[in-house]
């Protein structure tokens, strides 16, 4: 599989929003933030430290399984350091 391009709209009420980028440990699945960019129109400098908020769209680029499992854990607001479900 070749890499591609995804966008993500976060929901508002998104578990993840508090968390950082770095939190989120994608690059270990392959995957980079091209760009992301506040509710408002605002682009953020995707670093490890960007701290996700509801509204957020992120580009990412990576293989198409990696990149599903990206969005899982954006929606969801897992860090691959708690893969347990939580409450």
């Amino acid at each position: 599989d070749e890499e591609r391009l995804a966008s993500i709209v976060l929901p508002l009420d998104i578990k993840s929003a508090g968390l950082s980028l770095g939190s989120l440990d994608l690059p270990l699945l392959g995957v980079r933030v091209v760009s992301l960019r506040r509710n408002k129109g605002k682009v953020i400098i995707s670093n490890n430290d960007a701290v996700l908020e509801g509204g957020d769209t992120l580009v990412l680029s990576g293989k198409p399984a990696a990149l599903a499992m990206a969005e899982e854990k954006l929606l969801r607001g897992r860090s691959s350091r708690n893969n347990s479900a939580s409450a």
